[in-house]
């Protein structure tokens, strides 16, 4: 309400001239002018402020020429604050400007954006363009016609104002109002919009000719207006009218000399021309005939990237004439578009996401795909892609496209881009992020090929940090990240993407490609610290697992040195630090005492850990997993020192303490015993993994055990101790007491593939009767394919092979099942798998 009447308590003759001035400054193009009075003549109410800044923002629009997404920004602003002027101020006296303003800016603005409207209105419009064509002409027309009767009533009170017409200022508003607003731009406007709504609605016939003939009353009495600019415009507008209506004689009299003339603008000439030929369309060959008059003499407007959009409406117009009766429109229409295509320079990608879109609409009606060029197959699949319920249909024909020996090396490109965006947008992240590797890595050259191999990292890194079990998702990140580093390592993010590719080969064991990727990746500042302290953890691992003693001390001391130049640095970045990083530093710098005391066990120098630790695992607010680390190189130190009864006292004495951090901590040592012992069993090591997970992990699992049996948990955390208990006693042998936890786990999840592995694996070890129930889950798990899981499903495969072998049953069927898994993967699943599948192989082969 205080709007409206701060609003109404300006005078009309002040609003309208005030408006005016800001106007004229607007299209004299003086925005320091502008800016001046901006600055100088403050607001005097809401209305008026929402005014400044439309008009702060069509300044930035006019000064951003040659700028257009900043142009977009500025236009869209001013209308966005204009529609809700009008939308707010229902009875304002200046509704009716800000209604015509945002019709001018529908149709000058808006409209032409992308070529939308010639298009729209001479082309093959896609239905999307279609829509919003549509859409911005009949809002358009909606709001000039609220302008037409605000600006009458208006002029009504200008008249009525007392002393009008003794007041020259009134008297002049009152021309400006009826000459300017209601006799030029209103009706100027009108013909357009209606023109428009006609043209690209399709209405039925009496609406299309209603609509026409207000087009053309609101243009008449443009056609002779004393300043040349509006005449030309109106005369332009009116042809087309005459020609939408079939009126020949009389649209060629109005549209010939501006086709021909050599000062106006490129558009409006090219619509000239166009307009002769709409004119013809009764009789195709005179119609062709205008449009070769057109590209002969005027050739100079088709020419580059500027003259792109211009040859598309002809080939458009060319094949809207034949396709009535020439049966071979259609394939001269590919044709044609496929010269386009085929141009070089600039606006490339433009050029092939405009031909695309008629290519892909054309691809139906011109035959069976197999007659058709590959890189129409690739149109017509990335306009399916479109709809959701069509993608599989889209990525069916694009890998049909990438089968086909025609396609050229930038066509190929083009398919696998597609391809890969296709599969992004259908949640394939994998399968898209393998494609983007291939663009990458086959076609370097391309545009997108540096885009491609980070969006390919990117959506595998997402899929793996999901999923760190997933096999394929690994293999696609440690693919994309080896195509990056090699071909693509001056990326201004490639150190990045080391400290990534170095997470990926700690995950998977190799230590020293990891400890050389964050040596690498150490070179970028901000990440210099983290990608440091990954270093020591993967020296350490490497140390962990050299068998040769004097390696190993080597490894170790290569450990320590490390370990002093990052505590060194983390010390540093501390005094510094802002309190969302110091938590980082501190977790640093507690597990590099950890870290420091475990090298010095390991390197036969237990006083010199126990010392390190220096109650490190006690202070208050540690992270229960630095607590746990901490904890078990305690014990390790004391058990090398022959201290084990001390060592189980540390533990009881620490559960006593701290019972409610027991079983983070417990789960913290038990995963850290659990991954010492896979690693081991990994690198093909099976005796140290049996040892770590007998002496380490059992002991620390039946503690866990018990600690959640005493507790009431949720479910979601319970199951997950218990996973991790079943899974240390399965890997230390003891089998019974793994199958028991695995039976309690199944009745909640029946189809939880970790239980179903693990009971399997207990009921195989155990052999005997029990053989019998894990045939069927391993065949459940076979069945389920590769996708379900890397080692999940090759271990099934070798189990089986092993049961027939052990039951000495169908053993005729274990070598042509090896050679059938050999053709889907030549290393059977890698090392680990492959030497117990050879060993089958050699017995009965």
């Amino acid at each position: 309400m205080f709007l409206a009447v701060a609003a109404h308590a300006q005078s009309l003759d002040e609003r309208v001239d005030d408006a005016a001035f800001l106007r004229g400054l607007l299209e004299l193009e003086l925005p320091e002018l502008l800016e001046h009075y901006l600055q100088t003549h403050p607001p005097r109410d809401e209305v008026q402020a929402a005014e400044y800044r439309i008009a702060a923002a069509r300044l930035r629009a006019r000064q951003a020429a040659d700028d257009p997404a900043t142009r977009i920004a500025a236009v869209d602003e001013a209308m966005e604050l204009r529609a809700a002027l009008i939308e707010m101020h229902p009875r304002h006296p200046r509704r009716f400007a800000w209604q015509a303003d945002q019709a001018s800016d529908l149709l000058l603005e808006v409209l032409p954006r992308g070529s939308t409207g010639l298009t729209a209105i001479f082309g093959l419009p896609s239905r999307d363009q279609r829509e919003r064509a549509e859409e911005i002409a009949r809002e358009a027309l909606v709001l000039l016609t609220g302008a037409a009767e605000g600006v009458a009533a208006a002029i009504l009170a200008v008249e009525a104002t007392p002393g009008y017409r003794e007041r020259d200022d009134l008297r002049a508003s009152r021309r400006r109002l009826a000459r300017d607003e209601r006799d030029r731009r209103i009706p100027w406007l009108t013909g357009i919009a209606a023109y428009a709504v006609a043209v690209v609605a399709q209405p039925p016939a009496p609406e299309r000719e209603r609509l026409l003939e207000r087009a053309a009353r609101s243009l008449r009495g443009l056609l002779d207006d004393a300043d040349p600019r509006v005449a030309a415009r109106a005369r332009l507008q009116y042809g087309l009218v005459l020609a939408e209506r079939g009126e020949a004689d009389a649209a060629e009299d109005v549209l010939e000399p501006l086709a021909r003339t050599t000062t106006g603008r490129a558009e409006d000439i090219v619509a000239a021309w166009l307009g002769l030929a709409r004119a013809r369309t009764g009789d195709p060959a005179a119609a062709r005939a205008v449009l070769a008059s057109f590209e002969r003499e005027r050739s100079d407007l088709l020419d580059g990237a500027a003259g792109m959009r211009y040859r598309l409406l002809l080939v458009d117009q060319r094949y809207q004439l034949g396709r009535a009766d020439d049966p071979r429109a259609v394939r001269r229409a590919i044709n044609a578009y496929l010269v386009v295509l085929d141009e070089d320079g600039n606006g490339a990608e433009t050029r092939r996401r405009m031909v695309f879109d008629r290519l892909g609409r054309l691809a139906e009606e011109a035959g069976p795909d197999a007659s058709l060029p590959p890189i129409v197959l690739i149109a017509r699949a990335e306009q399916l892609a479109r709809s959701p319920e069509h993608r599989d249909d889209a990525v069916n024909r694009l890998e049909t496209a990438l089968a086909d020996d025609r396609l050229a090396p930038r066509e190929r490109a083009l398919a696998v881009s597609t391809l890969a965006r296709v599969l992004r947008d259908s949640d394939r992240p994998v399968d898209a992020a393998r494609r983007y590797t291939q663009l990458a890595a086959e076609h370097a050259d391309d545009p997108g090929s540096r885009l491609a191999i980070q969006e390919a990292a990117s959506l595998a890194r997402s899929s793996y940090r999901e999923a760190p079990g997933d096999r394929d998702a690994a293999d696609a990140l440690r693919d994309a990240l080896a195509v990056m580093l090699d071909r693509y390592g001056d990326l201004a993010s490639a150190d990045r993407w080391r400290f990534v590719a170095g997470r990926l080969a700690m995950d998977e064991a190799r230590y020293a490609d990891a400890a050389a990727l964050f040596a690498a990746a150490a070179r970028d500042e901000a990440i210099a610290i983290d990608a440091g302290f990954m270093r020591v953890n993967a020296l350490g691992a490497m140390a962990r697992a050299t068998v040769d003693p004097v390696a190993r001390r080597d490894a170790n001391d290569a450990v320590r040195r490390e370990l002093e130049q990052v505590t060194a640095s983390v010390a540093a970045a501390l005094a510094d630090a802002d309190e969302s990083r110091r938590g980082d530093l501190r977790y640093y710098e507690a597990n590099l005492r950890v870290f420091r005391a475990g090298a010095l066990v390991d390197a036969g120098r237990p006083r010199e850990a126990l010392e390190a630790l220096a109650d490190v695992d006690r202070e208050e607010g540690r992270d229960q997993a630095v607590v746990g680390a901490a904890l078990r190189v305690r014990i390790d130190a004391m058990r090398a020192l022959g201290r084990s009864e001390e060592a189980q006292g540390e533990l009881d004495r620490f559960l006593a303490a701290a019972p409610d951090l027991a079983g983070g901590v417990l789960d913290s040592m038990l995963g850290q015993a659990l991954d010492d012992a896979e690693r081991a069993s990994a690198g093909g090591r099976d005796d140290d993994a049996l040892a770590t997970a007998e002496s380490e992990a059992a002991p620390i699992a039946a503690l866990l055990e018990q600690w959640v049996e005493g507790r009431t948990l949720d479910p979601a955390v319970r199951t997950s101790l218990l996973r991790r208990v079943a899974r240390a006693y399965r890997l230390s042998g003891r089998y019974r007491a793994s199958l028991r936890i695995y039976d309690r786990l199944l009745v909640a999840e029946p189809d939880a593939i970790e239980v179903l592995f693990g009971r399997a694996e207990c009921l195989f070890n155990i052999g005997g009767d029990e053989l019998a129930d894990a045939i069927g889950i391993y065949q459940r798990i076979v069945a389920a394919g590769p996708s379900i899981g890397h080692d999940y499903y090759w271990t099934a495969q070798l189990r089986t092979l092993q049961i027939l072998d052990r039951a000495g049953r169908n053993t005729n069927r274990i070598v042509p099942r090896i050679s059938r898994l050999r053709l889907m993967d030549p290393e059977l699943g890698g090392p680990r798998y492959r030497r117990k599948f050879e060993g089958l192989e050699r017995r009965y082969g």
